[in-house]
């Protein structure tokens, strides 16, 4: 297959060159949000370049948007800035609320849409529920011994991830989640041999978990989320800094860094679940790949890069698949296949 080119890309110019940085999210009105900087940018194709104007000038560590295009970013002293859909489209001030720690992820919920995780760098998860009045905490918990790098929801809210500088993960169950006290209760631990920034819950299959490691670990791993049963390893020789699954194919992709041994392969198309490369792209030797954010019609990513540029690549069709991931042995165990009622 020969090598896919990005059909667009943009100057990102003091786009921080940090494995630990989240600084791109694809909002689902289709403008892409940036951080460069202590600055944030919105991009779309009609609209051009717009800045958004934020009181706070420290260093901005990570941004993310929920479905209903609330819009987060924490930055490295605590500082959270916050913009409702009504506020983003009056340009009002942002909602805001300082944490002790530094800030190193965010991930909203899949269907509670005002639900705001945050993750700092003592280890600690803070739950929000972001209103047109304010940030207000409904939960928290010490969820790792080091820095949160990496947080992700299930598609049914029910479980929240953890990935952490401390080489594991944490899951933990969530109830009440819309209730003004959250119950988090954590369910287990499991490691990498790195740091573990990158992690995607199936869309379809709430159980199925991706989780990447970092530079001393080089593996993607499949995990049934309910039991903590690890299901697949697959050595991509390289850090993992993203991960992002098809929501019309069995495929997902993921994002590397430096690799080890050196190759150039960044970005890697996989099928699922034979884990098969369905598609490679290589880039130079000199540049990695640093996030990414998915489309909102699901065809499209962008990728940051350590050049300060992002390249945009079209990895997906609209056309959805007939064979969702249902199929028996998915799992590799009879036992959780009747679990999950396959």
């Amino acid at each position: 297959i020969p090598n896919l080119l990005p059909f667009k890309i943009l100057d990102a110019p003091s786009m921080r060159d940090d494995f630990y940085t989240n600084p791109l999210t694809w909002m689902s009105s289709g403008s892409l949000v940036v951080a460069l900087g202590s600055e944030l940018y919105i991009w779309s194709e009609d609209h051009g370049v717009i800045s958004l104007p934020d009181a706070y000038t420290s260093q901005i560590s990570v941004v993310s948007s929920s479905k209903a295009d609330f819009l987060a970013i924490g930055r490295i002293d605590g500082r959270i800035s916050c913009w409702s859909p009504h506020a983003l489209q009056s340009r009002s001030s942002p909602l805001r609320y300082k944490l002790a720690s530094g800030i190193c992820s965010m991930a909203w919920a899949s269907i509670n849409h005002n639900i705001l995780a945050v993750g700092d760098e003592c280890g600690n998860v803070t739950i929000f529920n972001a209103t047109e009045t304010g940030l207000h905490i409904t939960g928290m918990h010490k969820a790792q011994l080091q820095l949160i790098c990496g947080l992700c929801f299930s598609p049914d809210d029910s479980q929240l991830a953890s990935g952490s500088n401390d080489n594991s993960y944490t899951m933990m169950d969530i109830s009440n989640i819309s209730a003004h006290k959250v119950t988090i209760t954590e369910r287990y631990k499991r490691q990498h041999r790195a740091a573990v920034k990158a992690m995607a819950f199936c869309p379809n299959r709430s159980s199925l978990l991706c989780t990447g490691g970092g530079s001393n670990d080089k593996t993607l791993r499949f995990w049934h989320s309910k039991t903590g049963t690890l299901l697949k390893t697959i050595n991509v020789k390289a850090q993992v800094t993203s991960i992002g699954w098809s929501a019309h194919c069995r495929q997902l992709y993921a994002t590397f860094g430096y690799p080890n041994p050196e190759h150039q392969t960044r970005i890697t198309v996989f099928n699922v679940p034979s884990c098969t490369v369905a598609r490679q792209i290589e880039w130079g030797p000199y540049v990695r790949a640093l996030n990414s954010a998915t489309s909102p019609d699901g065809t499209t990513i962008c990728v940051a890069a350590s050049d300060e540029s992002l390249r945009f690549y079209d990895i997906w069709s609209k056309v959805k698949s007939s064979s969702p991931i249902l199929e028996p042995n998915l799992f590799g165990s009879h036992i959780i296949d009747l679990h999950e009622n396959i």
